[in-house]
């Protein structure tokens, strides 16, 4: 099956990354879920980012990224005026989850 949307999560708590891809995967069999450890967001359609012991210089980069970003955690002050960011609080269910990445995607 071909890959038609290709998420990277990036999150330092393996707990958490493990669950967000196993949602993820569950979502649609033709989203491919990669897991980075860098701000890396080439061929990317969507970002999930664990806001917990992320750099400043990454959160400002965020701030400034063209693609949905998903941020999962305490809200930053800067991210709160980003166009393109959905904050999510660390204690997300999985509906909640794939209620923002659907509405991420569809631009909604």
């Amino acid at each position: 099956m071909q890959t038609e949307v290709r998420i990277r999560v990036l999150s330092r708590d393996r707990e958490l990354r493990a669950w967000l891809v196993d949602e993820l995967a569950l979502l649609s069999p033709t989203i491919e879920v990669q897991t980075i450890d860098t701000l890396d967001t080439t061929g990317t359609q969507l970002l999930i980012v664990e806001l917990d012991g992320l750099a400043t210089a990454d959160v400002d980069r965020l701030c400034k990224l063209t693609i949905p970003v998903i941020a999962i955690g305490a809200p930053h002050a800067q991210l709160a005026t980003a166009p393109c960011v959905c904050m999510l609080d660390a204690g997300l269910t999985s509906k909640q989850l794939k209620r923002a990445v659907l509405d991420s995607l569809s631009g909604g």
